[in-house]
């Protein structure tokens, strides 16, 4: 239908779509060349010792673009997911990495200062034309921004996902990024993939060790490396916790269709065994 670019050496980390047929993608450049769009949010790039600058740019169903915009004020960092509601408004999660990253009055973490180099992770909801802030909020302390992730509900609450201190972390937010509906720790290093089904519940495709605490699980227990898929309600209680069999978890993605139905791709290990093969294929 159509293939672009976005910008000289950026680094794209994230892309959803809407229900319009519209692309959000988000990631950061180190140039400064986003061809940041008159109105946007914020049309010059970030000023520090570290050039990475987290960016935003909605294309058109046609692929032409309809806002490009920097995040972060004059604070460094890394966007790395995105989500859209079905107003057209985007959720992005990412690391700020210099101190005065700009928080909205009465979110749900304030800060002017990053505690170290790792960073803090954070949440920013954009209007739906791209030029303001509903709300930017810090999540955490500290995260590993290779391993977050981020999803909306029909209720606009964002569930976001991301590797701290040795374990895995699920936070939704109401839609004012106000307050936590709930935060939930998970024993698994490192978090695949996320994704809400209409009900509100939270899946969350983790990498985890052996013996993880398993609900209604559907697999042998699996062993270091395996992939685990755990629900979680609205309220993130624990409605599932299974391994996925024959996995080696990462690389992977999870995708959800009505029902719900949850599609899983990974990598097979030795133990794998294919319900369907494609010819040729081993």
């Amino acid at each position: 239908i159509y293939t672009t670019t976005i910008a000289p050496d950026a680094v794209v980390a994230g892309i959803a779509a809407d229900a319009n047929g519209r692309a959000y993608v988000t990631g950061w450049t180190a140039t400064g060349d986003l061809p940041a769009t008159p109105g946007a949010l914020q049309q010059t790039p970030p000023t520090g010792n570290y050039q990475l600058d987290p960016f935003v740019v909605r294309l058109k169903a046609e692929g032409a673009i309809d806002y490009a915009t920097y995040l972060g004020g004059v604070s460094q960092g890394v966007a790395v997911a995105i989500a859209a509601d079905a107003a057209g408004s985007a959720f992005v999660i990412a690391n700020a990495y210099s101190a005065g990253f700009p928080t909205t009055p009465g979110s749900y973490m304030q800060g002017s200062g990053i505690p170290n180099f790792n960073g803090g992770a954070f949440l920013e909801r954009l209007s739906a034309d791209g030029s303001s802030l509903i709300y930017s909020t810090f999540t955490d302390a500290q995260s590993d921004f290779l391993f977050s992730s981020v999803a909306v509900d029909s209720a606009d609450n964002a569930v976001v996902s991301f590797s701290a201190g040795g374990s895995t972390v699920v936070m939704r937010f109401n839609p004012q990024g106000t307050a936590l509906v709930f935060s939930k720790r998970l024993p698994a290093a490192f978090p695949d993939a996320l994704a809400v089904d209409a009900a509100g519940n939270s899946y969350v495709l983790l990498s985890a060790q052996a013996n993880f605490p398993v609900k209604n699980n559907l697999a042998t227990c699996g062993t270091n490396g395996t992939a685990v898929l755990a629900v979680l309600d609205a309220s993130g209680d624990l409605l599932q916790a299974t391994y996925v069999a024959g996995s080696q978890g990462q690389p992977a993605a999870l995708a959800l269709a009505s029902g719900p139905v949850a599609y899983v791709f990974g990598q097979p290990d030795a133990t794998y065994t294919p319900t369907r093969q494609f010819a040729g294929s081993s």
